[in-house]
């Protein structure tokens, strides 16, 4: 079973630094040293879910980030950077996850649904990093650096919350996240 995490952990690294390209199911499972069969069978079983899903799922998450975050990108941007062939193909995709529209949860992003669809997704991550524990912990030393901070008290699936106060208080004080 060690064999298939290791192989599986590499498709799912794979999937999460290529979620803007077209994800190739002959590619992951050449990644995975697997048949595409096999390799559909074992992806299931390992994660609960299909690989598909699993890029699918990553890609809506992304998008829900951008949707609350980034309100300055239009909607059919979002949904085309995420890998969707049109803007009705996210917006149904979007709600079936969601139980909103794109548009209603940018106005008023409502991470508790959200939170439990992407529990398998948190499972996933949680078993990769405590399979993979052996960590190399480098030091560095840099100037002493002025830093913001907000800290966030409450439950973990309110945590977009704070992070959009956060985000509103940067933009109050005119401070572009590509600069600081």
């Amino acid at each position: 079973m060690t064999r298939y995490r290791d192989q599986f952990t590499d498709v799912v690294n794979y999937i999460d630094t290529n979620l803007d390209s077209e994800l190739d199911v002959e590619k992951l499972c050449r990644l995975a040293c697997l048949s595409k069969y096999h390799f559909h069978r074992q992806f299931s079983s390992h994660f609960g879910m299909p690989v598909i899903s699993l890029a699918r799922l990553l890609r809506l998450k992304r998008a829900s980030y951008q949707l609350a975050y980034r309100r300055d990108t239009k909607i059919v941007d979002i949904a085309m950077s995420n890998g969707f062939a049109s803007h009705e193909a996210f917006s149904r995709a979007f709600k079936n996850h969601f139980n909103k529209s794109p548009f209603q949860f940018r106005k008023n992003p409502d991470w508790t649904p959200w939170h439990s669809k992407y529990e398998p997704v948190i499972k996933l991550r949680t078993k990769i990093m405590n399979d993979n524990y052996d960590f190399e912990v480098k030091l560095i030393e840099f100037p002493e650096t002025l830093i913001a901070v907000m800290e966030h008290r409450g439950a973990p699936n309110l945590l977009g919350k704070t992070i959009q106060q956060f985000i509103e208080w940067r933009k109050i004080n005119h401070l572009p996240p590509k600069k600081t």
